[in-house]
């Protein structure tokens, strides 16, 4: 049961808040050329409203195209206006309005106890990643016996967790891209400093990811 309950948060963590910020770009009129949900080759493809939706089985990422997002050519044909066009600090409300609406779901299911374990979340996230074969040890520890307990409160708990983890200040993340587009207040294109950054991102947050992975490989298996 902790593995479909880990599962079932993961795809719906990586996929949902995707979908909600897709859904709010288009109520601000901006154009959203490509909906992708999930990794891999599409088996699902079809138009919605002049947005590419595609989907495959693994929903371990998931991520939306905003038109005019960093390339002015891009999807310059598809219907709404240029991400670009909208003011600063709605680009960083659209950006951060997925994982926002998915805690928000959270803390209606669960009360505080979503609210603590989002707070929470930023710590042990980082904790665990830090230290996989003892501290990431424990909180599955924890995980495993509550999940088997109650296996939908534990999910609400894990999926406030992992919106913590979407609101890192990484620029790759919900939270980090949302600081991005503050950036980006009097200009389109994004400083030379940010290349560098984005590629730092980039491998913390695999370094993390595959640390948290051989946790739960030692977890399950070890």
């Amino acid at each position: 049961m902790p593995l479909i309950v880990l599962m079932l948060c993961v795809g719906v963590a990586s996929t949902l808040p995707v979908l909600v910020t897709a859904l709010v770009a288009r109520a601000l009129g901006v154009g959203v050329p490509q909906i992708a949900a999930g990794v891999g080759r599409p088996r699902l493809e079809w138009t919605l409203g002049g947005t590419a939706v595609l989907v495959t089985p693994w929903l371990f990422a998931s991520s939306c195209t905003f038109k005019d997002h960093d390339d002015p050519d891009l999807a310059a044909d598809a219907p709404g206006r240029p991400f670009g066009e909208v003011h600063p600090v709605l680009r960083a409300l659209v950006v951060l309005s997925g994982p926002l609406v998915v805690l928000a779901l959270c803390l209606a299911a669960a009360g505080p106890a979503a609210g603590a374990a989002f707070a929470q979340g930023f710590g042990q996230i980082t904790d665990g990643a830090l230290d996989p074969l003892g501290q990431a040890q424990a909180y599955l520890g924890r995980y495993g016996q509550a999940a088997d307990a109650a296996p939908f409160a534990t999910g609400v708990l894990l999926l406030a967790k992992l919106m913590a983890f979407s609101l890192l200040p990484l620029p790759l993340l919900a939270g980090g891209n949302s600081l991005l587009q503050l950036v980006r207040w009097k200009r389109l294109a994004l400083p030379p400093w940010v290349g560098p950054v984005l590629q730092v991102s980039l491998l913390l947050i695999l370094a993390m990811v595959v640390s948290w992975t051989v946790a739960l490989a030692v977890f399950l298996f070890g």
